[in-house]
């Protein structure tokens, strides 16, 4: 189990997600269940790496091995809530940096911003009536940027 999880780690720290939650879900799958500090010390490589291929932990998970620290950052995920994220990614910039996940952390900004655009993507189509145009308009949007990012019309229309 240590050596997964170091080996796991090290996938971590070399941007190899898929290998790190291989190896990390190995760990924490083989690790006792009597040794909760070990199997949270996993969880905070194996939920990073999860959260970035896309895989939400449920609210139990975080509440039984006491991460807080994600709880908050998955809520904005779901949400689309970039003023959350951004505010708990500053609050816990030390915190991952130490861990050295800070980077993988900083790009779920990406998946934030495409759970607020399917957002708004929904309202606008929902509120047209009609799902036939596959141009929409992009002044919703850009009011959405500006109020939950601060974006600019420029920067809106890159993302």
């Amino acid at each position: 189990v240590t050596f997964y999880f170091y080996w796991g780690k090290h996938k971590v720290f070399t941007n190899q997600l898929q290998d790190a939650d291989e190896k990390l879900t190995w760990a924490f799958d083989n690790c006792p269940p009597k040794a909760k500090f070990n199997r949270r010390k996993i969880l905070l490589y194996l939920v990073p790496c999860k959260l970035r291929l896309g895989v939400l932990p449920t609210q139990d998970l975080l509440q039984d091995y006491d991460l807080t620290i994600f709880v908050d950052i998955v809520r904005a995920i779901k949400e689309g809530n970039v003023h959350i994220f951004t505010e708990r990614m500053e609050e816990y910039a030390a915190d991952f940096i130490k861990m050295g996940t800070y980077l993988i952390m900083m790009r779920l900004k990406f998946t934030v911003l495409r759970s607020l655009t399917k957002g708004i993507h929904r309202q606008v189509i929902k509120a047209k009536g009609d799902t036939s145009e596959t141009k929409l308009d992009i002044v919703p949007f850009e009011r959405i940027f500006a109020w939950q990012d601060g974006c600019d019309p420029d920067e809106t229309a890159c993302l």
